[in-house]
């Protein structure tokens, strides 16, 4: 196997394997641009993330390799997210993602309890590539349930990564 410099697609890859634990303070709650004013998004608070594989592809590797890595345990555990108002008007998009790097809404809708979003993301450290998150799903106040599809590109824009998985949030109580 032919090692391939560090991309985003690679990183996301590692941030798909690697997407237990930790802290994050994420900004959020109140309506956004496009979105109805009179639906609460998320309250404030800490949250618990759990991220589910369902399709997981990194062309060139194989098959069994893919597989094993897709149903790691490990990637269904949850993690801890701490929501905060911003002047933004929604959640940061680390959120949504375990991808690092830095990644920017491109698109937010949410009303009447529907969100779709998507994301741009570049990745750390000045590595190739870049990637693209899809959101859709449903949220209330205090939980989220969203189908997200992430597809990484290397530096001349071929698939690297796409992974399908289903994010599912609930709020716990006070940020801690």
């Amino acid at each position: 196997m032919t090692a391939r410099p560090q991309s985003l697609a690679a990183g996301a890859i590692a941030a798909a394997m690697t997407a237990v634990g930790g802290s994050a303070v994420l900004l959020a709650t109140a309506p956004a641009l496009g979105s109805d004013a009179s639906a609460e998004l998320m309250t404030p608070g800490g949250w618990e993330i759990v991220s589910t594989i369902e399709e997981l592809e990194i062309p060139g590797l194989p098959a069994s390799m893919v597989e094993k890595m897709a149903k790691d345990p490990k990637n269904a555990q949850p993690r801890s997210a701490c929501l905060t108002p911003d002047s933004e008007q929604r959640p940061q998009p680390a959120m949504f993602h375990t991808l690092g790097g830095t990644c920017s809404y491109t698109k937010w809708q949410a009303s009447g309890g529907t969100l779709e979003a998507e994301l741009a993301c570049t990745p750390p450290s000045g590595s190739p590539g870049t990637a693209k998150v899809t959101l859709k799903g449903s949220y209330t106040a205090d939980n989220f349930s969203l189908a997200s599809q992430t597809i990484g590109e290397d530096e001349t824009g071929e698939m690297q990564l796409r992974l399908i998985s289903q994010l599912t949030g609930r709020r716990t109580g006070g940020c801690s």
